[in-house]
This record gives C-alpha cells, structure tokens and sequence, in this order.
C-alpha cells in the first residue's frame, strides 16, 4: 500500500505524483517511489522522484515534533526555538528553515492555545460539528413531533365532543395528514440515530480514521525520532495511511525533496533548503 498516494503534488508542473513499489531491498523492505505523472506521460517535467526512504521520515517526524512541541509549549518559547523544535531531527538537516508566514501563524495559535486545532484534529472537528448538526436536528423534530400529536389530540377532541364542529371526512383527511407527518418524522429520527449508532462501528471509515490518529499519535509521541521503516514494519500500513489522510492535505514535491506541507486545516509549511541559498 502506498501511504502517500493522493497527497503528493510536483512542486513544477503542479500535476499529481503516481506511485509506483521501488525494488526489495536487502532487508525484505519495499518502499514506494512517487514521481511526477506528466515527466511519465511526456517527459517534459524536470521534476526528480522520491522514495518513502526519504519521505516518510520527513513527514511522520515533522508530524511528530510538531506534536511535541505543542505538549512542551509554554508562553515563554520564542519563535526561534519552535522554529527548532520543528527541524530537530538528521531529516531535516539540509532545511535552512521554515516560510516565515506558515511558521509564524501555527506559532500565534500555540501562543493562543489552539494548536490542538492546528494539525490532527480536523477530523474531530468534522466530527463534533456533524453531530452537533445531527443533535440540533433531533431536537427540532422532536419538538415538531409534539406539536402534530397535540393537534392530533385536538383533532380527536373536536371530532368526538362537538358534532357540527368538523364532518367525518374532514376528519379523516386531516387524521391522515398529522399522522403522516407523524410517521415522516419518526423514519427521519431513525436515520439520525442510525446514522449515530453507525458512526461507532469496526467497520466504519470514520472509526478507522480515529483509531488510526489515537495509533499514530502514541507513536509519535512516544519517541525521540521516529524510525519510519521500522514503523510501516510494527503497525498496518492502512493505519498509517488513514492517520496521514487525516491529517494533511497536500505535500508539494520538487528535486526529490519536501517542498512544503499543507495540513488539512489550512496551515501551510514552506521548507527553504540550505542548498537552495
């Protein structure tokens, strides 16, 4: 399985990266390389290849630090020491240094206490604002429905106490419509809770995508540095892949390198390499 099919763009030609399995090496392991898919078509894209060798250890432990240096953040760190604390790793030694804009915006919502946002919550965002739809739904339904059987009980009264007031026909049309809305609106609540009761099962994609940050995030945390082969050999590549989906959006790649990072809340990294100096 290829962890980062779908997230790699060319940082030339804007075209998404295909993914392709390297050869096996000495070790049993084999990496998947990505590179540009028109330089395949046409041959006209300067673009290098790059390797889960290079990328994985790039990704998961700039993940990884940033991770950290939220736990280990307080009111007294400096932009220059997050800064650091981002690039701490051989991984990133040929990294000059971060974009000032991407840096300094994910700095200000740590200052602000938001970065519990700023990286591998957007999942849990989407979540918490869906089932807060849901359950704003629910109550409007549910206050709707006590509205019908009122007018229902009212209507029955009408019918049975005053003779002149109603005819039986029109009883029985209107009967027929409260108690049709009634129904309507009982299928619409079991959608709703079905669809909440569905949301927790094994089997369910949302649930694997939770798993797969409550994994990955143990792991990241749990290490100095992370060792990405040794990682993709320990837990499912479908984990990884899931926690990644989960978490970033696009990662741009030019010469072979990590140009930059977009997170799925927004937030953009931009690497300056030392040899682009």
């Amino acid at each position: 399985m290829h962890i980062f099919a779908g997230l790699l763009y060319c940082g030339y030609c804007g075209s998404q990266m295909q993914s392709t399995i390297d050869r096996e090496r000495a070790d049993g392991y084999r990496p998947s390389i990505y590179a540009c898919s028109r330089k395949r078509r046409f041959n006209d894209c300067p673009n290098k290849y790059i390797s889960d060798v290079t990328l994985a250890p790039f990704v998961l432990n700039y993940i990884a630090n940033i991770i950290k240096a939220q736990n280990n953040f307080g009111k007294s760190t400096q932009l220059a020491t997050f800064e650091r604390k981002l690039l701490r790793g051989e991984m990133f030694s040929d990294v000059d240094h971060i974009e000032t804009i991407g840096l300094t915006e994910m700095y200000e919502m740590l200052k602000r206490g938001h970065l519990s946002d700023a990286v591998y919550s957007s999942a849990r965002i989407q979540d918490s604002e869906a089932d807060q739809i849901a359950a704003d739904e629910r109550d409007l339904l549910a206050s709707e429905r006590r509205k019908k059987e009122r007018a229902l009980d009212r209507l029955k009264s009408l019918y049975l106490y005053n003779d002149e007031a109603i005819s039986e026909r029109d009883y029985l049309v209107e009967k027929k419509s409260l108690t049709d809305s009634i129904g309507k609106i009982d299928k619409r609540l079991e959608e709703i809770e079905h669809s909440s009761s569905h949301h927790f099962t094994l089997t369910d994609e949302e649930f694997m995508t939770k798993a797969s940050v409550f994994i990955m995030t143990n792991q990241l945390q749990g290490k100095r540095f992370i060792n990405a082969e040794q990682l993709l050999r320990q837990v499912d590549t479908r984990v990884v892949k899931e926690f990644l989906a989960s978490v970033v959006q696009k990662i741009v790649i030019r010469d072979g390198k990590v140009a930059s990072i977009r997170f799925k809340n927004g937030l953009e990294h931009k690497f300056l390499y030392k040899s682009e100096e």
